[in-house]
């Protein structure tokens, strides 16, 4: 996550939605908990974690994947950091409420210099930051994620292409938002189509300098009946209103009268019964040289 500003006309690429806003962290507490179930876990793919001590999650929002690899793994110290203040603030009440004394937050920008040493962490991590990073704007990023893992380190890099369902209304607000993202150059996507960032990951690793890179991709079924389904509702029903004020600026895009008919008519075709959905992550991962 970053800025609350959201600049569509040639400045800097923020976050699309006010990261300040009570409404922001609850639909980012939401979407942590159907993501980490969506994935079987916060680390799914990586189910040995011997000699790993210090773990990075960057922009971790009011850090729900902190806290749960926390409370899985209290021999590990866990840091999260995010730009927004309030939510810093939240996760470390949370941590502390929690006694959750291995799980630490700090107010940081990612698009500035991390505040650490050079090799702090044994494992860096990020999920989903796509729509705050332009595609020039990676390599600074995992120089800096380099920078702070040791030697042999792990860098874990999660993204997301938008789901696929039953729902004209939900496709139609998709293909907006992945438009939105393209024509304000925060996307890898050649056409508007598709979010366009994991089909990269490898390859943005492997510029980066890091070895032995792989992926694994999940496949989340949102539909009708499904054991999430009501937190995947949820998060569309969240997100895309948090996002509209950003929609409206782009040129050209939407108007307020038509996507309030789409949102409307969002929320009916999921609730139905037949409703069906899939939705793809993908996580890739590499190791710095030893």
């Amino acid at each position: 996550m970053s800025t609350s500003s959201s600049d569509t006309s040639g400045g800097p690429i923020r976050f699309v939605a006010d990261t300040e806003s009570g409404g922001t962290m609850t639909w980012l507490l939401n979407f942590d908990k159907i993501i980490n179930n969506g994935m079987g876990g916060t680390l799914s793919e990586r189910p040995d974690l011997s000699g790993i001590e210090a773990i990075l999650d960057l922009a971790c929002g009011p850090g729900g994947w902190v806290l749960e690899v926390a409370r899985e793994h209290p021999d590990i110290k866990v840091t999260g950091v995010d730009i927004s203040k309030s939510m810093i603030e939240f996760a470390q009440a949370q941590a502390s409420s929690r006694g959750y004394g291995n799980a630490a937050f700090m107010v940081a920008d990612i698009k500035q210099p991390l505040p650490f040493e050079a090799e702090s962490f044994d494992l860096v991590n990020e999920r989903t930051i796509y729509g705050v990073m332009g595609p020039g704007e990676w390599p600074q990023l995992l120089a800096e994620c380099k920078r702070v893992l040791r030697p042999g380190g792990i860098i874990r890099l999660t993204e997301l292409e938008m789901p696929v369902s039953t729902s004209p209304a939900l496709n139609e607000l998709c293909y907006i938002t992945t438009m939105a993202i393209y024509k304000t150059r925060r996307t890898f996507s050649v056409d508007g189509w598709h979010v366009g960032i994991t089909p990269v990951l490898q390859r943005l690793l492997r510029d980066a300098g890091f070895q032995n890179v792989k992926y694994r991709g999940y496949v989340m079924d949102i539909s009708a009946g499904t054991p999430d389904f009501e937190g995947f509702w949820r998060n569309f029903v969240y997100v895309l209103e948090l996002v509209k004020p950003f929609m409206l600026k782009v040129e050209g895009l939407t108007t307020e009268q038509e996507y309030d008919r789409l949102y409307q008519k969002m929320q009916a075709e999921i609730l139905a019964s037949d409703f069906c959905g899939l939705w793809t992550y993908v996580t890739a991962w590499g190791e710095k040289p030893r």
